[in-house]
């Protein structure tokens, strides 16, 4: 589901594709940059991604390394030649899921998750490449009060806005998938709301 948040547009765009019945990609953007500007930098993400997925849709860390980067410079070309969305920027989160071997690969940059449930457990989940999340790995901050941090927002790297040249999260190895285990794409619309032990609540509530 998306909602616009009380916005008269949608800054969020999601979209999945299917490669051969045993391969597919999941994606999530979630658009900044002002009216005009986060809608077109999210659309033109997940669109950018999916061709180049289509074009080599392996399961494979690297295709969730290409999709980002061609998605990248899709919104580069585009702040580049438009004037008007020179300050456009996304959050991208993907999933490669492989049917046939029972695996996921998850990437991202931006603060869009993906979390992988077992029951109410979540046995895998991206990086926030927020400032806050960086207080937490330097051991300045608690990572139970992420949420509640007024900076929790700010980023440091996303599509198009990305000047440290930060590298995507990626899993290397394959997460392995049981009966029953799920998988979530979202933005901070849902995560910063819902914490973890309700998102897994909920995701144990769905199996029923």
């Amino acid at each position: 589901f998306s909602d616009p948040g009380g916005r008269d547009y949608n800054e969020d765009s999601v979209a999945d594709c299917e490669a051969y019945g045993a391969v597919r990609l999941f994606m999530l953007a979630d658009g900044a940059g002002g009216q005009g500007g986060g809608d077109v930098a999210s659309q033109t993400a997940v669109a950018a991604a999916k061709s180049e997925f289509i074009g080599l849709p392996v399961f494979a860390p690297d295709t969730l390394r290409r999709c980002m980067a061609r998605a990248h410079e899709a919104i580069r070309a585009r702040q580049k030649n438009e004037p008007r969305l020179a300050r456009m920027a996304s959050t991208f989160v993907a999933l490669i899921v492989n049917y046939q071997r029972g695996q996921v690969l998850m990437g991202n940059l931006g603060d869009s998750r993906c979390y992988v449930f077992r029951g109410e457990r979540v046995i895998a989940q991206s990086y926030d490449h927020s400032l806050v999340q960086r207080f937490v790995d330097a051991g300045l901050y608690p990572l139970e009060k992420l949420r509640q941090h007024p900076k929790r927002n700010v980023l440091y790297a996303s599509l198009g806005a990305n000047e440290e040249g930060v590298l995507p999260y990626l899993t290397e190895a394959p997460i392995e998938l049981l009966p029953g285990d799920g998988a979530l794409l979202c933005s901070d619309g849902v995560w910063e709301l819902l914490d973890d032990d309700v998102l897994g609540q909920l995701h144990a509530a769905s199996a029923n």
